[in-house]
């Protein structure tokens, strides 16, 4: 998936046309005459249906009002351009095998042009290259680096942990990137995402049988910023949308539990049942 947010009208080339007449809801629009590397993409343009589609955001204290999430969607359906990869059985390499540059990086700075976040998900469809390859993915860091600096925009690469980190719990570290630690060594800032572990289950605290809503924020690189402890994110369960969780947030629901719920919760290795 190629996402662009905040892109100049007249930026598109005109095989990238957008629709100006907002869409019914729930439509889904095919681009015409699109690009070899966009192939068969469709536009989800939820102009009108965004509020139906955000109200996982609810439980976001700056969004607590329908008027507040109303102007989010309205944002979000007039700045933010989809395009998907998935189904078209084709990747859009902006770096060949050879390291060398391609014509879909050119296409993807035209279609940049004016856009103040681009976010590449997952990279590996964006690279014909081993990942293992410290000189391949130095190449690739230097691709979107160079799409960076031409647009202006902030780039966010969205990439897998290797097995070993979730396996022994290292989700937290810079080396739970997959691959060479060339992509690791490239990037100026790096959020990790994992399983929340057995001590902020602790903290929080969080029962056993939530846990799957769970997962803990790291940011295991920051080169322009100081270190930050880490966060404990949870999935709405309606809508997959992922809030900041607070220890006030798990008091919370801890009082609305009927009564003698809490009494009957127990510890065992250190985790809330």
């Amino acid at each position: 998936m190629f996402v662009a947010t905040s892109i100049k009208a007249n930026a598109f080339p005109d095989r990238l046309r957008r629709c100006e007449t907002p869409p019914p809801p729930n439509t889904v629009f095919s681009m015409p005459d699109v690009p070899r590397w966009s192939a068969t993409p469709t536009v989800l343009s939820a102009c009108r249906s965004f509020p139906a589609t955000l109200r996982g955001v609810a439980t976001m204290p700056v969004f607590q009002t329908k008027s507040s999430r109303d102007s989010l969607a309205e944002r979000l359906a007039t700045n933010m351009h989809i395009y998907p990869l998935a189904g078209s059985g084709q990747r859009l390499h902006c770096v060949d095998g050879d390291g060398s540059v391609t014509d879909e990086l050119t296409n993807m700075l035209a279609v940049c042009s004016g856009a103040r976040l681009v976010i590449a998900d997952p990279l590996r469809r964006f690279h014909a290259g081993e990942e293992n390859d410290s000189a391949h993915m130095s190449a690739v860091v230097a691709a979107f680096e160079h799409l960076a600096r031409r647009t202006g925009a902030a780039v966010i690469l969205s990439h897998h942990a290797n097995r070993s980190s979730v396996a022994i719990g290292t989700g937290d570290q810079a080396s739970a990137a997959r691959g060479s630690s060339a992509l690791t060594d490239g990037v100026r800032w790096q959020a990790n995402l994992s399983v929340i572990s057995d001590r902020m289950a602790v903290q929080f605290p969080v029962a056993n049988a939530e846990r799957h809503l769970y997962v803990q924020l790291d940011v295991a690189k920051a080169n322009y910023m100081t270190g930050k402890e880490s966060v404990v994110l949870r999935r709405n369960p309606a809508s997959g949308a992922l809030a900041v969780w607070t220890p006030a947030m798990a008091d919370g629901r801890r009082s609305r539990a009927p009564s003698g719920a809490v009494g009957k919760t127990r510890r065992t290795r250190g985790v809330v049942q």
